[in-house]
């Protein structure tokens, strides 16, 4: 008895101490196509539906984002993860997305829009 409780103690530590990634919406594209060029920039958030994520643009509603194929999240804090695990975007972190926009509704996120993401960089503060 004493055995089962030491080794359900030591299975919560590990798990609990495991944040378990989720796949994120992604997009498809044609190799051959070349990309659109559309920035924006803002903070990572939640959609208002999951597991969709969102940029809030000053002013701006929420656009829905999709991956390319192979990034994750986990939430709480919201971190996502590229393919080979890197951390590459975290919640409350100012962020410039690069990518294609599709004006159109998105039924799945709760969005009117969505950026198809291609590049994603933490703008520099150079100002002293």
């Amino acid at each position: 008895m004493r055995r089962r409780r030491l080794l359900a103690l030591l299975l919560v530590g590990v798990l609990g101490g495991c944040a378990f990634r989720t796949p994120l919406p992604t997009y498809q594209t044609n190799p051959d196509a070349s990309a659109a060029g559309v920035l924006v920039d803002g903070l990572l958030e939640m959609a208002p539906i999951a597991p969709c994520l969102a940029v809030k643009a000053i002013g701006d509603p929420l656009i829905a984002l999709a991956w390319p194929s192979g990034y994750t999240v986990t939430f709480a804090p919201i971190q996502v993860y590229d393919p080979s695990g890197t951390v590459v975007a975290k919640e409350g972190v100012d962020l410039s997305f690069g990518g294609s926009m599709i004006q159109q509704r998105n039924l799945a996120c709760g969005t009117e829009s969505t950026l198809l993401v291609s590049e994603l960089h933490q703008p520099t503060n150079d100002a002293k």
